[in-house]
């Protein structure tokens, strides 16, 4: 959505075959919130723009962060049962009025989260800087300090440097994680700000990673197109557990 995360989205997704009447229309497709009870959100803009307006209420206009969570149904009968916490991202340099403390309350938030032993981690590090010294990883051993529950999500695929180190990194050698390594290209900051929609962001991804990475993927995520090994993935979580946790790195 391009929105920054600054309180706990608690996200659940809700496989129905129903519908919902919203002025007169039957939706396939809709959103509530447990703030707003009663209410029902079918324009998903919409649905982004309380997001923002109920993290400014509860955590201020700053850059400052709240523990106090959000929480939305979507219910849909093209996605999979399954819950899913977004998280504020990491930091180290307190910005923007943020106290100075502010990396210590952020790990402390989301370490509330990922110790939950019934949730999988995923640890999210762009593909262009040194996993070495990724936050998200630390953080997530801690956690789990064997990778029995995390999985690592490369970013910035298209911005990888090529080589061996790319490879190993992709094909899960050089992270001791033991549900694998998923790689994606996110939209940029300019994509976000002209509109650009989800649907023609992955024909982009589909068309960049099946040139470059995606056959380096271990074989059950499908290497002939990302949408397809993406949409695996996602059901395959679905089946095991109800709770995911993202840990995302400063980018």
């Amino acid at each position: 959505m391009g929105i920054v995360t600054r309180r706990p989205l608690i996200l659940q997704l809700i496989n129905t075959d129903e519908q919902t009447s919203c002025n007169g229309v039957e939706h396939m497709i809709w959103a509530e919130f447990l703030h707003r009870k009663g209410e029902i959100f079918t324009d998903f803009e919409q649905v982004k723009q309380e997001i923002i307006t109920d993290t400014q209420r509860v955590a201020g206009d700053t850059k400052g962060i709240s523990s106090i969570a959000i929480h939305l149904k979507i219910f849909s009968n093209s996605t999979p049962n399954l819950t899913l916490v977004d998280l504020p991202g990491l930091t180290k340099v307190p910005v923007g009025g943020q106290p100075e403390d502010i990396e210590i309350q952020i790990e402390q938030l989301v370490l509330s989260y990922v110790e939950n032993e019934n949730s999988i981690i995923l640890a999210i590090s762009p593909g262009n800087q040194d996993i070495a010294t990724s936050d998200a990883m630390k953080v997530a051993r801690k956690a789990d300090p064997f990778g029995e529950r995390t999985i690592a999500v490369i970013t910035k695929v298209d911005l990888m440097e090529k080589g061996v180190q790319s490879i190993d990194l992709l094909k899960g050698v050089t992270l001791p994680v033991k549900l694998g390594v998923v790689g994606v290209i996110n939209r940029s900051q300019l994509d976000i700000e002209n509109g650009k929609n989800n649907k023609n962001h992955l024909w982009k991804t589909k068309r960049n990673i099946s040139r470059r990475t995606i056959r380096l993927l271990p074989p059950r995520w499908g290497h002939r197109s990302f949408p397809n090994g993406s949409a695996l993935f996602l059901w395959d979580m679905s089946k095991s557990v109800f709770l995911r946790c993202a840990v995302e790195s400063p980018t």
